[in-house]
C-alpha cells in the first residue's frame, strides 16, 4: 500500500558486525522512490516489514570489529537503499562517507572521499572537473558493471582521462 500503511514501531537496537558501525540517524532523505519502495513498484523490495529512507546523516555511536578506523562520535552519510527512516541503523564501513581519520578527515573536520560505490550525482558534481554529464556517465558505468572494484577503472569512464583521473584520484575511493 501506500505511505498511510506505514506504522511507528519500538525495534530491538541493533548491533554492528564486523565491519559495520551502529549509527545515530541524524537526518533521513525521503524521495519518489521511497513511496515506489512501499507501494511495491520499485525493483527493489524489501522483506516487510521495513523503514523506508535510503540516505542518512548520522554518527557513530559504535563501531565493530575491523570497521575501518571509525570511532564513536564520528560524522557520515550513506546510502542504504532502504532503512534510514529510524533512530538507528547498521552501515557497512565502507559504505560510508564522513569524517574520520580513516575516511580521509577528522572528526568536526571536512569530509574524506567520495565513494565511488556510493556516491550520488551531487557529490560527484561537486568535485573539480566533473559535471552533470561525466557524473551521469560515472554512475551509468557503475550500474552498468555492478560498482567499482579499484579506482583505476574510472578511466574506462568516457572523458576522465589521465590528467583528470590523477586530479581526482584523491577525493575518491572505490
Amino acid at each position: 500500500g501506500g505511505p498511510e500503511t506505514l506504522r511507528l514501531e519500538n525495534v530491538p537496537e541493533p548491533a554492528p558486525g564486523v565491519g559495520e558501525l551502529l549509527v545515530r540517524v541524524r537526518a533521513c532523505s525521503i524521495n519518489f522512490p521511497d513511496v515506489l519502495i512501499i507501494e511495491d513498484k520499485y525493483q527493489l523490495r524489501p522483506q516487510r516489514p521495513f523503514a523506508p529512507g535510503g540516505e542518512i546523516a548520522g554518527e557513530v555511536l559504535v563501531a565493530g570489529e575491523g570497521a575501518g578506523g571509525w570511532k564513536a562520535g564520528d560524522r557520515l552519510i550513506a546510502a542504504l537503499g532502504f532503512g534510514g527512516l529510524a533512530e538507528q541503523v547498521i552501515v557497512p564501513a565502507r559504505g560510508a562517507a564522513g569524517t574520520t581519520a580513516a575516511a580521509g578527515g577528522s572528526a568536526g573536520g571536512a569530509s574524506g572521499p567520495i565513494s565511488l560505490g556510493q556516491a550520488t550525482e551531487a557529490q560527484l558534481e561537486s568535485l573539480d572537473g566533473i559535471g552533470p554529464a561525466l557524473a551521469g556517465r560515472i554512475l551509468e558505468y557503475r550500474q552498468q558493471h555492478g560498482g567499482f572494484r579499484s579506482l583505476d577503472e574510472l578511466k574506462e569512464v568516457s572523458g576522465i582521462g589521465d590528467k583528470r583521473f590523477e586530479a581526482l584520484r584523491k577525493s575518491l575511493v572505490p
